[in-house]
């Protein structure tokens, strides 16, 4: 299994949350979020214009009807053009007195091959949001932390950031002690 394996697996299993939906472009149609969302049913993914600080809006919305968004941005380059939305809005709601907004946003550093995007899809920009929120932003640097990453955060109460690494995405993930003695 490689790292885009575990993603895909743990996309399909938290869709089928009742109050889940990946909001987002690339979500329903086209690569679907480089293939990860393909074992998600379409119903569960609201496809939107390429329009980040929309995607946001919509989705701190959805959170105060009790729906659980996971916001799909393909690149974290991409959070940029939503961090209004993210920082003084979305991670600021609780200590404005409101009921926390329960928010996950997916993102991907991009990786440099086998075609190289561009340094406008390929920037690590964990510390600076890490450094200008409030809220969690977790890195996920091996393929054995994917599963551990996903269940946290669908537990956690406010929003949280998850950021992944498409350079990875071929990665095998190594068997843990207990895997083996399964």
């Amino acid at each position: 299994m490689t790292y885009k394996d575990e993603l895909t697996r743990v996309m399909t299993d938290i869709s089928k949350d009742p109050n889940v939906m990946f909001v987002g472009y690339n979500t329903r149609y086209g690569h679907r979020f480089n293939g990860t969302l393909n074992g998600v049913c379409e119903g569960k993914c609201l496809e939107m214009p390429v329009a980040e600080n929309l995607i946001m809006g919509v989705a701190m919305g959805m959170s105060l009807e009790g729906c659980r968004p996971v916001v799909c941005l393909e690149r974290m380059d991409f959070l940029w053009a939503c961090a209004d939305a993210i920082i003084n809005h979305l991670d600021k709601v609780k200590q404005l007195g409101w009921p926390p907004l329960n928010v996950v946003i997916r993102t991907c550093v991009g990786g440099h091959a086998p075609l190289d995007p561009g340094c406008q899809h390929t920037g690590d920009y964990v510390k600076a949001f890490s450094d200008l929120m409030v809220a969690p932003v977790v890195a996920i640097k091996r393929g054995e932390e994917i599963d551990k990453v996903w269940k946290e955060a669908m537990r956690h109460e406010g929003p949280i950031m998850i950021v992944e690494y498409k350079s990875m995405y071929n990665e095998p993930i190594l068997p843990t002690v207990s895997d083996k003695h399964s």
